[in-house]
């Protein structure tokens, strides 16, 4: 592969990874909620366009179509999987600043790597789950698109939107916020920020920029105006200082920092680089460098990668044998880490557009996840978007230490087996998935057809990496009944 010429192996790089999403989207299975999404109840709320329900009409839509058409299930979900990659490729390979020394095949390795491989329990509730792709994967398309139009901006190089770029950020703004809640929020306070930032670096604003502001308010409106926002419904809203805390610590900081483990350890070596490299007189001029600046950062990165290994090895570990008080700790220790991480980016990274993206990408992270604070309820599906992000900011760190420090590293020749060993193991993994549930059905309809009133449904292979098949409740049962369109009455049993 490596005596193919760099230009061919991208494509060949990007059409196999088109291929993949393409097929993996056929075996993702439906499960919990997706069934309820294919009854005629469901179809129903769309003549009243969900009101009571939520506010997340494109999703809404998205998952209605993709429980009665698998050509559309495997177009969504295949085509959004392989662009969240793609984008976050294109934002480093059109950028003048970053990879200018590494290959930009080495990138597109990279992030097809640290983009699809979430942490599991984000994973299964979003890849691994047709409705919670719709609403979660579907909005960071749009995202990064947004990112990858602005960037320049923060990379402080020159920019200008032409008028069908202007255009395009009034569709947007709209479409983005239609989806999740938080990422609604998010999307306005991305819009203000750029705002902001161009107003005080540049003193000029950007017709594009507010076009997209004014868009995705609008959407966010529509969202928010739904009665079940304002009712008893889905979301409810829980606003004071202790609840926020109390969010952190039990909901949010192990989705949002201490689960990241491939993440984390790559932020604590990278940060460990940029600590033994950098030059004290580089930075004299910082009040905030010192050597007990670095003695901290380095015993706070190391200490707290220890500390991962070790959780990742021992999960059932507690402090005196104390579940808050280990929770408690986490969720402080992965705060104080990625302050670190923040630091080190301010402190050590240069030039200054370099620094102000890997900021944009890190606090946008920590950023999308802020309005799940006041939200309820919430899972580690919600934090697709900080994954991904934070992701984007780890890519960023990987790129700046090579290109200024290893730059004889062939990074392609190192990500290529990895790249192919994700992949390999998904396509496993999913392989089985997709086979057996296929084989499931088949035997169910067998059954029925012969006169069965009782049958019996298993547990997929690979469960974890899949959302819930199996649910207890009887709701839940006679969902799947009409769902797969078994005969009025069939008695569910799971093993």
């Amino acid at each position: 592969m490596i005596f193919i010429k760099p230009n061919h192996r991208k494509w060949i790089y990007i059409i196999a990874s088109l291929i993949f999403f393409l097929w993996f989207a056929y075996q993702v299975p439906f499960g919990h909620d997706d069934w309820k999404w294919g009854t005629p109840a469901r179809w129903e709320m769309l003549s009243t366009w969900f009101a009571g329900y939520n506010g997340r009409y494109l999703g809404n839509l998205s998952i209605l179509l993709i429980t009665r058409s698998t050509v559309f299930k495997v177009l969504n979900m295949g085509l959004a999987s392989f662009l969240v990659v793609f984008l976050g490729y294109l934002i480093f390979a059109k950028s003048r600043l970053s990879s200018h020394k590494t290959s930009l095949n080495a990138v597109f390795l990279l992030c097809g790597v640290l983009l699809f491989a979430a942490p599991n329990e984000i994973f299964q509730q979003t890849y691994g789950f047709p409705a919670g792709f719709a609403n979660f994967v579907n909005p960071l398309v749009f995202i990064l698109l947004y990112y990858l139009m602005v960037q320049k901006i923060f990379l402080n190089e020159e920019i200008r939107f032409p008028w069908w770029q202007s255009l395009l950020m009034l569709p947007l703004g709209f479409v983005s916020t239609l989806f999740s809640e938080h990422n609604s929020i998010f999307c306005i306070m991305m819009a203000v920020v750029v705002i902001g930032y161009v107003l005080i670096t540049r003193r000029k604003v950007y017709l594009a920029t507010i076009l997209y502001l004014i868009s995705s308010c609008i959407g966010s409106l529509l969202m928010f105006i739904n009665p079940a926002y304002t009712d008893t419904g889905y979301k409810s809203i829980d606003i004071s200082i202790k609840g926020f805390i109390i969010k952190y610590i039990e909901e949010m900081s192990d989705s949002l920092f201490f689960k990241n483990f491939i993440l984390n350890i790559c932020f604590a070596v990278i940060c460990l680089i940029l600590l033994a490299k950098a030059k004290p007189d580089e930075h004299k001029k910082s009040i905030f460098y010192s050597k007990g600046v670095k003695l901290f950062l380095q015993t706070i990165l190391v200490s707290f990668s220890l500390y991962q290994i070790l959780y990742q090895f021992y999960p059932s570990w507690n402090i005196l044998n104390n579940e808050v008080y280990t929770a408690r700790f986490n969720a402080v220790f992965a705060g104080v880490f990625m302050v670190c991480v923040l630091l080190c980016i301010v402190l050590f990274v240069s030039p200054m557009g370099r620094k102000m993206r890997m900021l944009a990408f890190s606090l946008g992270g920590i950023a999308s996840a802020a309005p799940l604070l006041a939200a309820e309820p919430i899972g580690p599906r919600c934090f697709l978007t900080s994954y991904t992000l934070l992701a984007m900011c780890v890519i960023d760190l990987i790129l700046y230490v090579k290109d200024l420090y290893y730059e004889r590293v062939h990074l392609e020749k190192l990500m290529l087996p990895v790249f192919a060993a994700v992949y390999v193991f998904y396509f496993t993994i999913f392989w089985q998935i997709g086979t057996f549930g296929r084989a499931q059905q088949a035997r169910l309809q067998e059954e029925t057809q012969n006169g069965a009133t009782e049958v019996s449904v298993y547990s997929y292979p690979n469960s974890q990496y899949i959302w819930v098949t199996s649910p207890e409740a009887q709701e839940w049962k006679d969902a799947y009944v009409i769902f797969y369109q078994l005969p009025s009455g069939t008695v569910i049993h799971w093993r």
